[in-house]
Protein backbone atom coordinates (compact mmCIF):
# COMPACT_ATOMS: atom_id res chain seq x y z
CA UNK A 1 0.00 0.00 0.00
CA UNK A 2 1.68 3.32 -0.70
CA UNK A 3 1.29 6.33 1.28
CA UNK A 4 -1.76 8.34 -1.00
CA UNK A 5 -3.62 5.11 -0.42
CA UNK A 6 -2.78 5.67 3.09
CA UNK A 7 -3.85 8.89 2.88
CA UNK A 8 -6.59 7.72 1.67
CA UNK A 9 -7.44 4.68 4.16
CA UNK A 10 -7.45 7.46 7.15
CA UNK A 11 -8.75 10.88 5.44
CA UNK A 12 -6.92 13.04 3.81
CA UNK A 13 -9.15 15.93 4.30
CA UNK A 14 -10.54 15.40 7.71
CA UNK A 15 -10.38 17.29 10.77
CA UNK A 16 -6.80 16.28 11.55
CA UNK A 17 -5.96 18.03 8.52
CA UNK A 18 -8.07 21.02 8.91
CA UNK A 19 -6.51 21.72 12.31
CA UNK A 20 -2.48 20.16 12.01
CA UNK A 21 -1.90 20.98 8.28
CA UNK A 22 -4.41 24.17 6.96
CA UNK A 23 -4.54 26.10 9.94
CA UNK A 24 -0.92 25.53 10.79
CA UNK A 25 1.02 26.18 7.76
CA UNK A 26 -2.34 28.78 6.43
CA UNK A 27 -1.21 30.88 9.81
CA UNK A 28 2.62 30.51 8.97
CA UNK A 29 1.63 31.49 5.16
CA UNK A 30 -0.67 34.31 6.22
CA UNK A 31 2.60 35.50 8.46
CA UNK A 32 4.74 35.57 4.72
CA UNK A 33 2.76 38.37 3.63
CA UNK A 34 4.64 41.52 5.88
CA UNK A 35 8.01 40.14 5.16
CA UNK A 36 7.46 39.93 1.69
CA UNK A 37 5.11 43.39 0.73
CA UNK A 38 5.65 45.44 3.81
CA UNK A 39 7.72 47.73 2.12
CA UNK A 40 5.20 49.12 -0.62
CA UNK A 41 4.20 50.93 2.61
CA UNK A 42 6.83 51.78 4.39
CA UNK A 43 8.89 52.92 1.31
CA UNK A 44 6.57 54.70 -0.56
CA UNK A 45 7.51 57.92 -2.22
CA UNK A 46 4.54 60.29 -0.91
CA UNK A 47 2.60 63.23 -2.26
CA UNK A 48 4.43 66.29 -1.46
CA UNK A 49 4.85 69.76 -2.82
CA UNK A 50 7.58 72.89 -1.43
CA UNK A 51 6.87 74.68 1.42
CA UNK A 52 6.63 78.37 0.27
CA UNK A 53 7.35 80.48 3.81
CA UNK A 54 6.40 83.56 1.71
CA UNK A 55 2.75 82.40 1.32
CA UNK A 56 1.91 80.51 3.83
CA UNK A 57 2.66 79.44 7.61
CA UNK A 58 3.14 75.79 8.82
CA UNK A 59 0.26 75.66 11.39
CA UNK A 60 -2.25 76.74 7.95
CA UNK A 61 -0.54 75.43 5.15
CA UNK A 62 -2.79 73.43 2.41
CA UNK A 63 -1.84 71.15 0.10
CA UNK A 64 -3.43 72.47 -2.51
CA UNK A 65 -4.24 76.29 -2.78
CA UNK A 66 -4.59 79.08 -5.48
CA UNK A 67 -1.47 80.60 -6.03
CA UNK A 68 0.58 77.25 -6.10
CA UNK A 69 1.75 77.69 -10.03
CA UNK A 70 3.17 81.67 -8.76
CA UNK A 71 5.32 80.35 -6.99
CA UNK A 72 6.19 76.30 -8.21
CA UNK A 73 7.36 75.55 -11.57
CA UNK A 74 4.52 73.39 -13.37
CA UNK A 75 4.66 70.97 -16.23
CA UNK A 76 1.22 69.90 -17.96
CA UNK A 77 2.57 66.16 -17.97
CA UNK A 78 4.50 66.09 -14.85
CA UNK A 79 2.46 68.56 -12.48
CA UNK A 80 3.55 70.94 -10.00
CA UNK A 81 7.41 70.15 -9.86
CA UNK A 82 8.09 68.53 -5.68
CA UNK A 83 11.60 69.95 -5.00
CA UNK A 84 12.04 73.14 -6.74
CA UNK A 85 10.14 76.31 -6.62
CA UNK A 86 10.97 79.62 -7.98
CA UNK A 87 13.06 82.62 -5.92
CA UNK A 88 11.55 85.22 -4.04
CA UNK A 89 11.72 88.69 -5.13
CA UNK A 90 11.75 90.04 -1.19
CA UNK A 91 11.81 87.18 1.66
CA UNK A 92 10.30 89.64 3.56
CA UNK A 93 7.30 90.12 1.36
CA UNK A 94 4.52 88.23 2.25
CA UNK A 95 2.35 88.75 -0.84
CA UNK A 96 1.85 85.92 -3.65
CA UNK A 97 1.74 87.26 -7.06
CA UNK A 98 3.55 86.71 -9.66
CA UNK A 99 5.68 90.11 -8.79
CA UNK A 100 6.86 87.83 -5.61
CA UNK A 101 8.67 85.74 -7.48
CA UNK A 102 11.42 85.76 -10.34
CA UNK A 103 10.16 83.17 -12.40
CA UNK A 104 13.71 83.02 -14.72
CA UNK A 105 15.58 81.93 -11.32
CA UNK A 106 14.21 78.21 -9.75
CA UNK A 107 16.01 77.39 -6.50
CA UNK A 108 15.67 73.83 -4.55
CA UNK A 109 13.02 73.58 -1.60
CA UNK A 110 14.36 73.34 1.95
CA UNK A 111 10.90 71.97 3.62
CA UNK A 112 7.90 70.36 2.07
CA UNK A 113 3.62 70.24 2.90
CA UNK A 114 2.82 66.63 2.35
CA UNK A 115 -1.12 66.22 0.82
CA UNK A 116 -1.36 63.94 3.81
CA UNK A 117 0.38 65.27 6.93
CA UNK A 118 -0.59 62.21 8.93
CA UNK A 119 1.04 59.92 6.72
CA UNK A 120 4.72 59.06 8.12
CA UNK A 121 7.14 56.97 6.46
CA UNK A 122 10.63 56.15 5.91
CA UNK A 123 11.01 59.34 3.55
CA UNK A 124 9.38 61.97 6.22
CA UNK A 125 11.53 59.77 9.34
CA UNK A 126 14.98 60.03 7.44
CA UNK A 127 14.13 63.05 4.79
CA UNK A 128 14.64 61.22 1.40
CA UNK A 129 12.55 63.88 -0.28
CA UNK A 130 13.28 64.34 -4.09
CA UNK A 131 14.60 62.69 -6.69
CA UNK A 132 18.20 62.54 -5.82
CA UNK A 133 16.82 59.93 -2.87
CA UNK A 134 14.34 58.49 -5.32
CA UNK A 135 16.84 55.25 -5.27
CA UNK A 136 17.14 54.65 -1.67
CA UNK A 137 12.87 54.27 -1.61
CA UNK A 138 13.04 51.38 -4.51
CA UNK A 139 16.49 50.37 -3.10
CA UNK A 140 14.61 49.12 0.23
CA UNK A 141 12.26 46.59 -2.06
CA UNK A 142 15.35 45.38 -4.36
CA UNK A 143 17.06 44.79 -0.73
CA UNK A 144 14.28 42.21 0.43
CA UNK A 145 14.15 40.33 -2.70
CA UNK A 146 17.85 39.90 -2.97
CA UNK A 147 17.87 38.89 0.83
CA UNK A 148 15.32 36.28 0.06
CA UNK A 149 17.56 34.94 -2.91
CA UNK A 150 20.15 34.49 -0.89
CA UNK A 151 18.33 32.80 2.33
CA UNK A 152 16.26 30.64 0.08
CA UNK A 153 19.28 27.49 -0.47
CA UNK A 154 19.83 27.95 3.38
CA UNK A 155 16.10 27.18 3.91
CA UNK A 156 15.65 24.84 1.49
CA UNK A 157 18.44 22.89 2.82
CA UNK A 158 17.21 22.94 6.24
CA UNK A 159 14.16 21.83 5.00
CA UNK A 160 15.36 18.77 2.77
CA UNK A 161 17.71 17.73 5.41
CA UNK A 162 16.39 18.69 8.88
CA UNK A 163 12.81 19.03 8.31
CA UNK A 164 10.14 21.16 7.01
CA UNK A 165 8.65 22.52 10.53
CA UNK A 166 12.23 24.03 11.21
CA UNK A 167 11.87 26.01 8.60
CA UNK A 168 8.34 27.25 9.32
CA UNK A 169 9.27 27.55 13.01
CA UNK A 170 12.52 29.60 13.21
CA UNK A 171 10.87 31.30 9.82
CA UNK A 172 8.69 32.69 11.76
CA UNK A 173 10.01 33.79 14.88
CA UNK A 174 13.05 35.60 13.37
CA UNK A 175 10.96 37.47 11.09
CA UNK A 176 8.46 38.41 14.13
CA UNK A 177 12.07 39.72 16.13
CA UNK A 178 13.59 41.69 13.11
CA UNK A 179 10.21 43.46 11.82
CA UNK A 180 9.71 44.47 15.59
CA UNK A 181 12.98 45.80 15.58
CA UNK A 182 12.97 47.54 11.94
CA UNK A 183 9.68 49.44 13.74
CA UNK A 184 12.53 51.06 15.93
CA UNK A 185 14.99 52.11 13.79
CA UNK A 186 16.49 55.24 14.54
CA UNK A 187 18.07 55.44 10.71
CA UNK A 188 18.01 54.66 7.20
CA UNK A 189 20.61 52.20 7.44
CA UNK A 190 19.26 50.29 10.50
CA UNK A 191 16.07 50.18 8.71
CA UNK A 192 17.28 48.56 5.56
CA UNK A 193 19.86 45.99 7.66
CA UNK A 194 16.86 45.15 9.37
CA UNK A 195 14.99 44.68 6.53
CA UNK A 196 17.48 42.43 4.42
CA UNK A 197 17.88 40.17 7.90
CA UNK A 198 14.29 39.75 8.23
CA UNK A 199 13.97 38.91 4.25
CA UNK A 200 16.89 36.45 4.70
CA UNK A 201 16.11 34.48 7.70
CA UNK A 202 12.26 34.09 6.85
CA UNK A 203 12.89 33.28 3.23
CA UNK A 204 11.44 30.13 2.50
CA UNK A 205 8.88 29.17 5.16
CA UNK A 206 6.08 30.08 2.98
CA UNK A 207 7.19 27.91 0.13
CA UNK A 208 7.92 25.44 3.06
CA UNK A 209 3.77 25.73 4.28
CA UNK A 210 3.08 24.76 0.43
CA UNK A 211 5.19 21.91 0.48
CA UNK A 212 4.15 20.46 3.75
CA UNK A 213 0.07 20.95 3.14
CA UNK A 214 1.11 19.07 -0.67
CA UNK A 215 2.50 16.14 1.29
CA UNK A 216 -0.13 15.57 3.60
CA UNK A 217 -2.86 14.77 1.25
CA UNK A 218 -3.66 12.78 -1.94
CA UNK A 219 -3.75 13.81 -5.88
CA UNK A 220 -6.84 14.67 -6.23
CA UNK A 221 -6.74 17.23 -3.30
CA UNK A 222 -3.43 18.77 -3.99
CA UNK A 223 -4.77 21.73 -5.49
CA UNK A 224 -7.15 22.48 -2.96
CA UNK A 225 -4.22 22.44 -0.34
CA UNK A 226 -2.51 24.81 -2.44
CA UNK A 227 -5.58 27.21 -2.72
CA UNK A 228 -5.87 27.04 0.75
CA UNK A 229 -2.56 28.15 1.97
CA UNK A 230 -3.12 30.27 -0.87
CA UNK A 231 -6.29 31.79 0.72
CA UNK A 232 -4.65 32.58 3.94
CA UNK A 233 -1.12 34.47 2.02
CA UNK A 234 -3.94 36.12 0.09
CA UNK A 235 -5.84 37.51 3.41
CA UNK A 236 -2.19 38.35 4.62
CA UNK A 237 -2.12 40.98 1.54
CA UNK A 238 -5.62 42.18 2.15
CA UNK A 239 -4.66 42.57 6.12
CA UNK A 240 -1.27 44.69 4.78
CA UNK A 241 -3.38 46.83 2.85
CA UNK A 242 -6.50 47.36 5.67
CA UNK A 243 -3.90 47.94 8.60
CA UNK A 244 -1.86 50.36 5.71
CA UNK A 245 -5.02 51.90 5.24
CA UNK A 246 -6.00 52.81 9.15
CA UNK A 247 -2.43 53.24 10.76
CA UNK A 248 -0.20 55.70 8.52
CA UNK A 249 2.60 56.02 11.18
CA UNK A 250 5.14 53.47 9.55
CA UNK A 251 6.50 52.48 13.22
CA UNK A 252 3.25 51.34 14.59
CA UNK A 253 2.42 49.77 10.77
CA UNK A 254 5.06 47.57 11.25
CA UNK A 255 4.80 46.64 15.05
CA UNK A 256 0.68 45.94 14.28
CA UNK A 257 2.06 43.39 11.38
CA UNK A 258 5.12 41.77 13.30
CA UNK A 259 4.34 41.30 16.94
CA UNK A 260 1.71 38.56 16.95
CA UNK A 261 4.65 36.32 15.21
CA UNK A 262 5.24 35.79 18.70
CA UNK A 263 2.66 33.13 19.10
CA UNK A 264 4.29 30.93 16.77
CA UNK A 265 6.46 30.20 19.37
CA UNK A 266 4.07 27.54 20.01
CA UNK A 267 4.86 25.85 16.91
CA UNK A 268 7.97 23.74 18.49
CA UNK A 269 4.57 21.59 20.50
CA UNK A 270 2.31 21.38 17.53
CA UNK A 271 3.60 21.55 14.53
CA UNK A 272 3.71 18.08 12.98
CA UNK A 273 6.80 17.30 10.55
CA UNK A 274 5.90 16.23 7.01
CA UNK A 275 5.10 12.38 6.81
CA UNK A 276 6.56 12.27 3.78
CA UNK A 277 9.89 13.21 4.32
CA UNK A 278 10.25 11.17 7.60
CA UNK A 279 9.56 8.45 5.29
CA UNK A 280 12.47 9.56 3.08
CA UNK A 281 14.71 9.91 6.01
CA UNK A 282 13.59 6.03 7.23
CA UNK A 283 12.06 7.54 10.46
CA UNK A 284 9.27 5.55 10.03
CA UNK A 285 8.01 5.10 13.65
CA UNK A 286 7.94 9.08 13.80
CA UNK A 287 5.44 8.92 10.64
CA UNK A 288 3.84 5.65 11.68
CA UNK A 289 2.92 8.19 15.28
CA UNK A 290 1.55 10.73 13.05
CA UNK A 291 -0.30 8.71 10.67
CA UNK A 292 -1.55 7.01 14.00
CA UNK A 293 -3.01 10.55 15.17
CA UNK A 294 -4.50 11.47 12.09
CA UNK A 295 -6.70 8.39 12.28
CA UNK A 296 -7.77 9.17 15.74
CA UNK A 297 -8.60 12.92 15.10
CA UNK A 298 -10.58 11.69 11.57
CA UNK A 299 -12.04 9.37 14.06
CA UNK A 300 -11.19 5.71 11.61
CA UNK A 301 -10.47 2.91 12.81
CA UNK A 302 -7.02 1.40 11.08
CA UNK A 303 -7.23 -2.44 9.81
CA UNK A 304 -3.38 -2.64 8.92
CA UNK A 305 0.02 -2.18 10.37
CA UNK A 306 1.29 1.27 9.65
CA UNK A 307 4.81 1.17 9.94
CA UNK A 308 4.75 -2.35 7.72
CA UNK A 309 2.82 -0.35 5.06
CA UNK A 310 4.90 2.68 5.10
CA UNK A 311 8.37 0.18 4.96
CA UNK A 312 7.16 -1.17 2.24
CA UNK A 313 5.85 1.44 0.34
CA UNK A 314 9.21 3.44 0.61
CA UNK A 315 11.03 0.25 -0.92
CA UNK A 316 12.76 -0.60 2.51
CA UNK A 317 12.29 -2.99 5.47
CA UNK A 318 13.66 -1.13 8.30
CA UNK A 319 15.02 2.09 9.24
CA UNK A 320 18.75 0.57 8.76
CA UNK A 321 18.61 0.63 5.45
CA UNK A 322 20.73 2.64 3.12
CA UNK A 323 19.37 5.90 2.02
CA UNK A 324 21.02 8.58 -0.30
CA UNK A 325 22.79 11.63 1.68
CA UNK A 326 21.24 15.24 0.71
CA UNK A 327 24.64 16.00 -1.12
CA UNK A 328 24.44 12.54 -3.28
CA UNK A 329 20.70 13.32 -4.07
CA UNK A 330 21.66 16.91 -5.44
CA UNK A 331 24.20 14.67 -7.46
CA UNK A 332 22.14 12.29 -8.99
CA UNK A 333 19.66 15.37 -9.94
CA UNK A 334 22.61 17.49 -11.31
CA UNK A 335 23.05 15.05 -13.88
CA UNK A 336 19.75 14.36 -15.06
CA UNK A 337 19.09 16.78 -18.25
CA UNK A 338 15.12 16.01 -18.05
CA UNK A 339 14.97 17.34 -14.66
CA UNK A 340 17.52 20.34 -14.95
CA UNK A 341 15.33 21.08 -18.38
CA UNK A 342 12.06 21.24 -16.05
CA UNK A 343 14.02 22.83 -13.23
CA UNK A 344 14.69 25.57 -16.02
CA UNK A 345 11.61 26.33 -17.38
CA UNK A 346 9.47 26.50 -14.03
CA UNK A 347 12.00 28.70 -13.30
CA UNK A 348 11.38 30.89 -15.66
CA UNK A 349 7.64 30.86 -15.62
CA UNK A 350 8.02 31.36 -12.13
CA UNK A 351 10.21 34.40 -12.80
CA UNK A 352 7.55 35.95 -14.89
CA UNK A 353 4.87 35.27 -12.39
CA UNK A 354 6.84 37.01 -9.58
CA UNK A 355 7.67 39.62 -11.96
CA UNK A 356 4.44 40.65 -12.96
CA UNK A 357 2.74 39.84 -9.62
CA UNK A 358 4.64 41.83 -7.59
CA UNK A 359 4.80 44.28 -10.53
CA UNK A 360 1.34 44.79 -11.16
CA UNK A 361 0.67 44.87 -7.07
CA UNK A 362 3.22 47.69 -6.85
CA UNK A 363 1.57 49.55 -9.98
CA UNK A 364 -2.04 49.10 -7.86
CA UNK A 365 -0.50 51.57 -5.22
CA UNK A 366 0.70 53.85 -8.26
CA UNK A 367 -2.50 54.23 -10.46
CA UNK A 368 -5.04 57.13 -9.76
CA UNK A 369 -7.30 57.11 -6.59
CA UNK A 370 -6.47 55.44 -2.79
CA UNK A 371 -3.06 53.74 -3.01
CA UNK A 372 -4.58 51.71 0.11
CA UNK A 373 -8.01 50.58 -1.57
CA UNK A 374 -6.40 50.02 -4.85
CA UNK A 375 -3.94 47.60 -2.85
CA UNK A 376 -6.55 45.66 -1.14
CA UNK A 377 -8.69 45.46 -3.86
CA UNK A 378 -5.86 44.08 -6.05
CA UNK A 379 -5.22 41.86 -2.63
CA UNK A 380 -8.70 40.73 -2.87
CA UNK A 381 -8.65 39.57 -7.27
CA UNK A 382 -6.77 36.70 -5.59
CA UNK A 383 -9.27 34.76 -4.01
CA UNK A 384 -11.46 34.95 -7.20
CA UNK A 385 -8.17 34.00 -8.93
CA UNK A 386 -7.25 30.30 -6.77
CA UNK A 387 -11.10 29.07 -6.84
CA UNK A 388 -10.96 29.57 -11.42
CA UNK A 389 -7.66 27.86 -10.88
CA UNK A 390 -9.00 25.11 -8.84
CA UNK A 391 -12.23 24.76 -11.30
CA UNK A 392 -10.10 24.73 -13.96
CA UNK A 393 -7.66 22.47 -12.73
CA UNK A 394 -9.87 19.72 -14.25
CA UNK A 395 -8.12 19.84 -17.50
CA UNK A 396 -4.61 19.54 -16.02
CA UNK A 397 -1.83 21.46 -14.97
CA UNK A 398 -0.06 22.96 -18.13
CA UNK A 399 -2.91 23.97 -20.95
CA UNK A 400 -4.55 26.25 -17.60
CA UNK A 401 -1.40 27.73 -16.78
CA UNK A 402 -0.86 28.28 -20.56
CA UNK A 403 -4.00 29.97 -20.76
CA UNK A 404 -3.59 32.02 -17.93
CA UNK A 405 -0.77 33.65 -19.38
CA UNK A 406 -1.84 34.18 -22.88
CA UNK A 407 -5.10 36.26 -21.00
CA UNK A 408 -2.89 37.87 -18.71
CA UNK A 409 -0.71 39.04 -21.76
CA UNK A 410 -3.65 40.43 -23.50
CA UNK A 411 -4.84 42.35 -20.55
CA UNK A 412 -1.73 43.83 -19.72
CA UNK A 413 -1.54 45.15 -23.08
CA UNK A 414 -5.00 46.07 -23.49
CA UNK A 415 -4.58 48.49 -20.13
CA UNK A 416 -1.19 49.49 -22.64
CA UNK A 417 -2.99 50.61 -25.67
CA UNK A 418 -6.39 51.82 -23.92
CA UNK A 419 -6.35 55.57 -23.68
CA UNK A 420 -5.39 57.16 -20.42
CA UNK A 421 -8.83 58.93 -20.38
CA UNK A 422 -10.21 55.52 -19.80
CA UNK A 423 -9.52 55.47 -16.03
CA UNK A 424 -11.61 52.97 -14.65
CA UNK A 425 -11.18 50.82 -17.74
CA UNK A 426 -7.49 50.97 -17.07
CA UNK A 427 -7.57 50.37 -13.36
CA UNK A 428 -10.64 47.45 -14.21
CA UNK A 429 -8.07 45.64 -16.37
CA UNK A 430 -4.54 45.93 -14.13
CA UNK A 431 -7.03 44.10 -11.51
CA UNK A 432 -8.10 41.69 -13.96
CA UNK A 433 -4.03 41.33 -14.78
CA UNK A 434 -3.83 40.79 -11.04
CA UNK A 435 -6.37 38.04 -11.40
CA UNK A 436 -5.09 36.07 -13.64
CA UNK A 437 -1.34 36.17 -12.81
CA UNK A 438 -2.70 35.09 -9.64
CA UNK A 439 -4.15 32.10 -11.38
CA UNK A 440 -1.11 31.46 -13.18
CA UNK A 441 1.04 31.46 -10.07
CA UNK A 442 -1.03 29.00 -8.47
CA UNK A 443 -0.58 26.16 -11.30
CA UNK A 444 3.13 27.23 -11.08
CA UNK A 445 3.16 26.77 -7.29
CA UNK A 446 1.74 22.88 -7.84
CA UNK A 447 3.65 21.89 -10.78
CA UNK A 448 6.99 22.85 -8.84
CA UNK A 449 5.61 20.76 -6.44
CA UNK A 450 4.40 17.73 -7.99
CA UNK A 451 7.24 17.23 -10.65
CA UNK A 452 10.15 17.23 -8.41
CA UNK A 453 10.92 14.31 -5.58
CA UNK A 454 10.53 14.24 -1.94
CA UNK A 455 14.22 14.00 -1.11
CA UNK A 456 14.79 16.91 -3.04
CA UNK A 457 11.38 18.90 -3.41
CA UNK A 458 12.05 21.62 -1.02
CA UNK A 459 15.42 22.20 -2.37
CA UNK A 460 14.39 22.35 -6.06
CA UNK A 461 11.46 24.32 -5.42
CA UNK A 462 13.54 27.05 -3.53
CA UNK A 463 15.67 26.88 -6.88
CA UNK A 464 12.74 27.80 -9.13
CA UNK A 465 11.43 30.18 -6.86
CA UNK A 466 15.48 32.16 -6.29
CA UNK A 467 15.13 32.88 -10.12
CA UNK A 468 11.69 33.68 -9.94
CA UNK A 469 12.89 36.23 -7.34
CA UNK A 470 15.43 37.49 -9.99
CA UNK A 471 12.17 38.87 -11.53
CA UNK A 472 10.61 39.63 -8.29
CA UNK A 473 13.51 41.81 -7.69
CA UNK A 474 12.52 44.42 -10.60
CA UNK A 475 9.60 45.24 -9.72
CA UNK A 476 10.61 47.91 -7.09
CA UNK A 477 12.06 49.15 -9.66
CA UNK A 478 8.61 49.86 -11.35
CA UNK A 479 8.32 53.49 -10.11
CA UNK A 480 10.98 54.57 -11.89
CA UNK A 481 9.47 52.66 -15.25
CA UNK A 482 6.14 55.02 -14.63
CA UNK A 483 8.24 58.31 -14.25
CA UNK A 484 10.41 57.58 -17.61
CA UNK A 485 8.13 56.02 -19.82
CA UNK A 486 4.93 56.69 -18.62
CA UNK A 487 2.16 55.14 -15.90
CA UNK A 488 0.88 52.28 -17.76
CA UNK A 489 4.33 51.03 -19.58
CA UNK A 490 5.02 48.55 -17.42
CA UNK A 491 1.80 46.46 -18.46
CA UNK A 492 3.73 46.41 -21.96
CA UNK A 493 6.09 44.97 -20.72
CA UNK A 494 4.22 42.07 -18.64
CA UNK A 495 2.46 41.12 -21.84
CA UNK A 496 5.74 40.59 -23.77
CA UNK A 497 6.81 38.37 -20.59
CA UNK A 498 3.88 36.02 -20.13
CA UNK A 499 3.72 35.14 -23.79
CA UNK A 500 7.21 34.08 -23.76
CA UNK A 501 6.20 31.69 -20.58
CA UNK A 502 2.66 30.53 -22.45
CA UNK A 503 4.99 28.43 -25.06
CA UNK A 504 7.77 27.16 -22.23
CA UNK A 505 5.16 25.64 -20.14
CA UNK A 506 4.29 23.07 -22.18
CA UNK A 507 7.29 21.38 -22.49
CA UNK A 508 6.77 20.56 -18.70
CA UNK A 509 5.32 17.11 -17.82
CA UNK A 510 1.21 16.80 -16.84
CA UNK A 511 1.24 16.09 -12.68
CA UNK A 512 -2.35 16.25 -12.34
CA UNK A 513 -3.64 13.25 -10.71
CA UNK A 514 -0.49 11.27 -10.66
CA UNK A 515 1.34 10.17 -7.10
CA UNK A 516 3.87 12.60 -5.40
CA UNK A 517 7.42 10.91 -6.58
CA UNK A 518 9.92 10.03 -3.98
CA UNK A 519 12.89 9.64 -5.21
CA UNK A 520 14.70 10.94 -8.54
CA UNK A 521 13.96 7.74 -10.85
CA UNK A 522 10.03 8.29 -10.14
CA UNK A 523 10.59 12.18 -10.68
CA UNK A 524 12.52 11.62 -14.27
CA UNK A 525 9.61 9.26 -15.66
CA UNK A 526 7.07 11.86 -15.21
CA UNK A 527 5.35 12.28 -18.61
Amino acid sequence: MDLDSVFLKVGDFGPYQWVYNYLLCGLASLYAAPYCLSYVFTSLDLSYRCFIPECESVDDAHFVTSWLKVAIPYDETKGLAKCERYLSVNGSDTGCTVGSFNRSVIVPCTEWIYEYPFEKNILTEFNMQCNENQWKLTLVGTLNTIARILGMPLTAFISDRFGRRYVIIFGTCLSCLFGTLRALSTTYEMFVTLEVLDAFFAAGFYNCAIVLAVELISPKRRIWATLIINYFYTFGDVLIGTIGYFVRYWRHFLIILYLPGVLFISYFWIMPESIRWLISQKRYDEAAAIIEKMARWNKVQLDFDVKESLCKSSGGEDSNSPKMTYLQSVLEASKSPTLMFRLAIISFCWMNCSFIWYGVTQQATLIQGDMYINFIISSLMQFPAYLLAVIVSGFGRKKPLSLAFVSGAVTSLASYLIPSESLILRISLVMISKLIISCAFLFTMVLSAEMFPTELRHSMVAAANMVGMIGQSFAPQIPLLVTYYGQYFPMLVFAITLLLSSILCFFLPETSKTKLTDTIKEARELQ
